[in-house]
């Protein structure tokens, strides 16, 4: 059974490393500093913890539009510019989304409720 290849969201699996980081404090609150060889690409983890007291972080993946956000950062200006005109071209001819009936009014409650 061959492994299924990563998602685009998800970063590449990294090795299992155990490592010491120190605890600093930002404002009132304990944060713990990740080292560089176990750092995260994403906006949003997941901290959960166990019974034992052990920590664990997890990436959550991000939204498509992030995904999409962070990828064209990495493009040249002009490259860039070229796909986000490209897009406003044909979101330009797309039609009118027809607009939404009203709801109805819901029924008068009854007195007392």
């Amino acid at each position: 059974m061959t492994p299924s290849p990563p998602r685009m969201s998800e970063p590449p699996r990294k090795k299992p490393t155990a490592m010491t980081s120190n605890v600093v404090r930002a404002g009132s609150h304990p944060a713990v500093r990740i080292p560089h060889e176990l750092r995260v690409e994403c906006d949003l983890v997941q901290i959960s913890g166990n019974a034992d007291g052990d920590l664990l972080i997890r990436q959550l993946p991000e939204e498509p539009a992030a995904t999409l956000r962070r990828t064209l950062q990495r493009w040249p200006d002009h490259a860039r510019h070229e796909f986000v005109a490209a897009m406003d071209a044909s979101l330009a001819e797309q039609p009118e989304p027809t607009p939404a009936l009203p709801l109805p009014n819901p029924p008068p409650r009854k007195p007392g409720r």
